[in-house]
């Protein structure tokens, strides 16, 4: 399946999850001593973790050209950055996303963060359900209603937390928006003319104008809905988030089971 990165709203806010990114040496922050989870260990764990074709029905991996390459720093603070409030305490020793699209351009992806240890995967999430870390995920969320900032007011949008600590764990935290599209500020969207003068042909004074007339632009979308969840199994912070503008989905049964299933993956394929 192939997609152009701006068919995709949002999309640009995953460009830092397409890629599979590798640090080549832990950093520890506060915690001395050296790391026992190597580097091809750590690889071959999230590679086993994260989603593949075939856990969400319909659904493949994206191969459009979103999937630029980024540094591991930028791709860990983008991340987990509402956890350790924007200064982590060390660096991962290896990091590696998926993501998946249908037909309709409806996203799902996982993100799989090993850190070097459990004490500082602990630390990178650390913050998420206070009232500042709730804060920044929902303005994180809010970012998905549109690409342009300044159409985030278009839509009036509401955010809860769902209770999951009871099957991942106290630290985790599940945070979903839906966001309606204002009555008032739908307006009908006209098509657009487009001209440019040909080249001017020999023994003539002025080249001639050619006009065509382009598609209107994509209306802004009616509904949004997102899911951003994250929660720690050892030294491994895992992240399921997904970004929907055609209807509410995924549905409560299956996010649930996205979720049991990273979770049972990441228990199963212990570091």
């Amino acid at each position: 399946m192939h997609a152009r990165r701006e068919m995709i709203p949002g999309v640009r806010g995953l460009r830092a999850w397409a890629v599979a990114v590798v640090v080549s040496t832990p950093l520890l922050g506060g915690c001395g001593g050296s790391s026992a989870i190597t580097k091809a260990h750590a690889l071959a764990y999230v590679r086993a973790v994260n989603l593949k074709a075939g856990d969400v029905a319909d659904f493949a991996p994206f191969s459009g050209e979103a999937g630029g390459r980024i540094e591991g720093a930028e791709l860990q603070h983008e991340v987990l950055r509402c956890g350790h409030r924007g200064h982590p305490r060390g660096q991962a020793v290896a990091a590696q996303s998926s993501l998946l699209v249908d037909h309709r351009e409806e996203v799902v992806a996982s993100i799989v963060i090993v850190m070097p240890t459990e004490a500082l995967a602990k630390a990178e999430i650390a913050t998420l359900r206070s009232q500042r870390g709730r804060a920044c995920m929902a303005h994180t969320l809010r970012l998905a209603e549109a690409e342009a900032p300044q159409r985030s007011s278009v839509y009036a949008s509401q955010i809860g937390v769902v209770p999951v600590a009871r099957t991942l764990g106290s630290e985790a935290i599940d945070a979903h928006l839906f966001a309606r599209l204002q009555k008032a500020r739908r307006t009908e969207v006209k098509p657009r003319r487009k001209c440019f003068r040909l080249p001017r042909p020999k023994h003539f004074r002025r080249g001639r104008q050619k006009c065509f007339r382009l598609p209107p632009p994509a209306p802004p979308a009616n509904v949004i809905y997102a899911i951003e969840a994250i929660f720690r199994v050892g030294a491994a912070d895992i992240l399921l988030y997904t970004l929907n503008t055609h209807r509410r989905f995924p549905s409560a049964a299956i996010e649930s089971h996205l979720l049991g299933l990273l979770y049972s993956r990441a228990k199963a394929h212990k570091l």
